[in-house]
């Protein structure tokens, strides 16, 4: 199983989110909860735009600190 995130593909399931961000797919749920993180519901299906959960990354770094 390949365990990279596709470069082209744009939704991403909670599990893929999860390996993206490197958090459990627990604490994708519970910022999905909380409406802490930005997502998508399809039908029954909870899905994740790449470009918006790169923009929410970037939102998320406080004033002044580096990007790693």
């Amino acid at each position: 199983m390949n365990t990279q995130i596709e470069e082209s593909k744009r939704l991403l399931t909670p599990k893929e989110t999860a390996q993206y961000l490197a958090v459990s797919q627990k604490t994708v749920y519970k910022w999905v909860f909380f409406r802490k993180i930005p997502c998508v519901k399809l039908g029954k299906a909870l899905r994740f735009d790449k470009t918006e959960i790169d923009r929410w990354v970037d939102g998320q770094r406080k004033a002044g600190a580096p990007a790693v």
